[in-house]
């Protein structure tokens, strides 16, 4: 059961014991010790009586009250106050009419309640509540008990709305002590990443340089700057947009693999496989790349004949498949004493929840020799 479930059924039960309370104060001490007549009669006044507070007491306390008294609406409230007062009286009037013609005939001293009753309300007629000033104390009588109650509900409304109002106070407090948290860590991060550009600026313009005066003399050094300096340039240039093609995160992750390739030629078999047109399908920028440096940081330590990473991409029709498989350690690595910078992939798996929701799924699978993760991703196109 939920926890709406749980307070609706709670309600429920303690409307519903309160009105076989009412029912029971009409029936058996409003009504049973004080009129001396048939049950029949008793039991049509508590009916009578029993509907009025019931119907009323939810009209008011759940229609009136909200929609004019809590809106300050005061003279519609007022209106409707009259009618309801009348609505008593009128439906009093015509039991009583009915009943007093069922009641026994006695000494005149011995009348019954409803002759009394009769008597007073049938000189002044269907408006007497308006007209005499006995007759309007008598139909008070009647309205007292629905009054009673809808004063109650009022009391409960006001505590209630106190109660709400306090802890809205309270949220927005606290909502306002996280947005200036919010705009202190902003400041922080701006603060770090205008500190963090000096030097990626510096040195990719440094690689430019090293790469051109290289370039004739050793080739292979060439490309491996050549291709330090693209993954530079997309970091620091492209990579700053909500979104970018496909082809041009697929060309910053083989650049990326070309790097690794070199740094790791005889520990790790690298292998990559690039299928479908990746251009006109927007993704956003380096989302993918923290698979790839997690696949190489545990990779390596499988032992030379043995480490592999494997990334395989594919793109049919909107749905991309990003696989990245790497082989595992025998021995678990020890930790190092400092963190890797990557982006992480807790935060990879935000991203995704956060930016295509419903629109991925993500399959991770660990053995004791091997960690692969699986993404499909549902892409649009701008073909």
């Amino acid at each position: 059961m939920t926890n709406f479930q749980s307070v609706t059924s709670a309600r429920l039960i303690r409307h519903m014991l309160l009105w076989v309370g009412v029912w029971l104060f009409f029936r058996y001490v409003n009504f049973g010790l004080y009129i001396s007549d048939s049950e029949l009669v008793i039991n049509t006044l508590t009916a009578v009586t029993f509907g009025q507070t019931i119907g009323l007491f939810y009209l008011f306390g759940y229609w009136v009250y909200p929609r004019y008294l809590y809106r300050f609406r005061f003279l519609w409230f007022s209106l409707f106050v009259l009618l309801a007062y009348y609505f008593i009286y009128l439906s009093s009037y015509l039991t009583t009419y009915f009943l007093q013609q069922t009641s026994p005939d006695k000494d005149p001293a011995l009348l019954s309640q409803v002759e009394k009753s009769w008597a007073l309300i049938q000189p002044a007629g269907i408006v007497g509540c308006f007209t005499s000033v006995s007759v309007a104390f008598w139909n008070l009588n009647n309205f007292f008990y629905v009054t009673l109650l809808l004063g109650g509900k009022l009391v409960k409304d006001l505590f209630m709305s106190r109660t709400r109002t306090l802890l809205i106070e309270r949220d927005a407090v606290d909502l306002e002590r996280t947005n200036l948290a919010l705009e202190r860590d902003n400041l922080m991060l701006e603060l770090n990443l205008l500190k963090s550009q000096v030097n990626p600026h510096f040195l990719f313009n440094a690689l430019n340089g090293i790469y051109a005066r290289v370039v004739d003399v050793n080739e292979p050094a060439a490309e491996l700057v050549l291709r330090l300096a693209e993954l530079m340039r997309y970091n620091l240039y492209e990579a700053n947009v909500p979104q970018i093609d496909l082809a041009d995160e697929i060309a910053y992750i083989e650049n990326y693999i070309s790097l690794e390739k070199i740094r790791h030629a005889s520990l790790v078999d690298v292998i990559f496989s690039a299928d479908g047109d990746f251009t006109g399908h927007p993704i956003a920028p380096l989302l993918l790349i923290a698979f790839v440096e997690n696949a190489f940081k545990h990779s390596l330590g499988a032992g030379p004949n043995s480490a592999y990473v494997l990334v395989d991409t594919q793109l049919e029709d909107d749905t991309f498949y990003f696989t990245v498989q790497n082989s595992l350690p025998q021995q678990p690595q020890q930790p190092t004493a400092k963190k890797s910078g990557g982006i992480g992939l807790v935060n990879v798996q935000k991203r995704l929840a956060l930016l295509y929701p419903e629109r991925y799924t993500l399959d991770v699978r660990q053995t004791a020799t091997s960690y692969t993760a699986v993404l499909q991703l549902q892409l649009g196109s701008t073909k």
